[in-house]
C-alpha cells in the first residue's frame, strides 16, 4: 500500500513541473500555431540574391528597327564597262566620302525618279567638283543652278549608264559620287547652254579629225590626246561630218571635258592649242587636286 502511495505521488510531482514549463515556455515565446493548410503560402525565392529578372515586353510593345533602302546610304552602282570611254573595265571610281554620312548628318531628302537624295550632299559635291577642277566664273554659276541628283533606286545601268544629263529638266542625275563622271554630265549641260550662241558641233568636229591625224612622234606631249581623238573618230565616230546629229559633237565635248578634267592646256592629256577655245569657257585651265590619270600612273 506504501508502494502505490509512492507511485501516484510521483506521478503528480511529474505532472505539475510539466505544466510549470509549457507556462514557461508560453511565456518567453508566445503561442506558436501552426497555418492551416489553406494559409500557407511558399516563398518564391529570387535568382542570385535580391535581383529580380525584368519582365520581357509583350509583342504589342515591341518595334522592330527598319533596314534603310539602297537609296538612305546611297550605296553605289557602278557603270557598264565601256559607258564612259575614258574608263577602263576593272577601274573603280572616285567615291566621295559624303556618301558615307548618316541621314542624321546629312540633311534633307527629296524625290527624284531614281528614289530619294539628299539635297545637301548632293550640293556639296558638285561645288567641290566645281572648285577643285577650275571650272571658270562663268560656268561655275551657271552649273550652280543645275541641280545634281544621286539616287540610284530603279536605276538601270544598261540604259542609264553612270550619270546623265537631262537637257528637258535641266538637272544632272547619277548613280554614285564621282569626280569624273560628274565632269562629264557638268560639260554636257555647259554645251547645251552655249550651243545657241556658239557653232561648235561642225568645229568641234573637224578640229577633232585634225587632233586624230597629227604624228604623236612628232609632238609627244599630245600623244594620249591624239590616240584619244582616234578612238572618236575611228572606233565610235563621232567625229563623222556626214552625221548631221548634233548628239556627236555633244559626246565629244563632254569627253574631251572629263579625258582632260579641266587640265587641258598641260599635263599628259593636255590639248593642242587649236583645241583651246572649245574650253576656255568652261574651263580656266588651272586645278587645285591631281587628276584620276595622273593618280594611275603614280601607282603603276
Amino acid at each position: 500500500m506504501l508502494i502505490i502511495r509512492r507511485v501516484l505521488l510521483l506521478s503528480c510531482m511529474c505532472f505539475i513541473s510539466g505544466m510549470f514549463s509549457a507556462i514557461a515556455e508560453a511565456g518567453i515565446y508566445g503561442d506558436i500555431v501552426l497555418p492551416s493548410s489553406g494559409n500557407y503560402s511558399k516563398p518564391v525565392l529570387s535568382s542570385s540574391g535580391s535581383y529580380s529578372k525584368p519582365p520581357l515586353p509583350s509583342s504589342g510593345t515591341y518595334t522592330r528597327p527598319t533596314i534603310p533602302s539602297a537609296s538612305t546610304y546611297g550605296k553605289p552602282v557602278l557603270p557598264p564597262a565601256g559607258y564612259y570611254p575614258e574608263l577602263s573595265v576593272g577601274v573603280i571610281p572616285q567615291i566621295s566620302v559624303f556618301q558615307q554620312l548618316s541621314p542624321a548628318q546629312s540633311g534633307q531628302y527629296r524625290e527624284s525618279p531614281h528614289g530619294q537624295y539628299n539635297v545637301q550632299e548632293c550640293d556639296q559635291f558638285q561645288q567641290r567638283v566645281i572648285a577643285d577642277y577650275g571650272f571658270t566664273p562663268e560656268a561655275s554659276e551657271y552649273l550652280s543652278t543645275v541641280p545634281f541628283i544621286m539616287a540610284n533606286e530603279n536605276w538601270n545601268p544598261a540604259v542609264d549608264g553612270g550619270a546623265h544629263w537631262h537637257p528637258d529638266s535641266r538637272e544632272i542625275h547619277a548613280s554614285y559620287f564621282q569626280d569624273e563622271a560628274a565632269v562629264h554630265e557638268m560639260a554636257h549641260a555647259w554645251y547645251d547652254y552655249n550651243n545657241g550662241t556658239q557653232e561648235w558641233g561642225e568645229d568641234l568636229a573637224q578640229a577633232t579629225i585634225r587632233l586624230s591625224q597629227m604624228d604623236p612622234q612628232q609632238y609627244p606631249q599630245y600623244a594620249q590626246a591624239i590616240a584619244e581623238a582616234d578612238k572618236y573618230v575611228n572606233t565610235l565616230h563621232w567625229a563623222d561630218p556626214s552625221n548631221p546629229d548634233d548628239h556627236c559633237a555633244y559626246e565629244l565635248y563632254a569627253s574631251f571635258a572629263s579625258f582632260t578634267m579641266g587640265q587641258y592646256q598641260t599635263g599628259p592629256r593636255q590639248l593642242p592649242e587649236f583645241m583651246w577655245k572649245f574650253y576656255e569657257s568652261l574651263f580656266t585651265g588651272v586645278i587645285d587636286v591631281t587628276p584620276y590619270y595622273e593618280q594611275w600612273e603614280s601607282s603603276e
